[in-house]
């Protein structure tokens, strides 16, 4: 990382890793506008609208 000196075996990796030094935030929730840096931080975000639970209990329905 030309920032940090982190080193990567993956450029891949070095990409994702440098998004931290950055100021820019090019993942935006398409229910409120709200920016991210990481698409995984949106999509997260995101099941805050939708109330999309991925686990249910197989005892009291519960969703989680």
């Amino acid at each position: 990382c030309q920032f940090c000196d982190k080193s990567f075996i993956r450029l891949s990796y070095l990409k994702r890793h440098e998004q931290i030094h950055s100021d820019k935030l090019p993942f935006k929730c398409t229910y409120c506008s709200r920016l991210f840096k990481h698409k995984r931080s949106r999509d997260r975000h995101i099941k805050l609208h939708t109330g999309d639970k991925k686990y249910h209990c197989h005892e009291c329905e519960a969703a989680f």
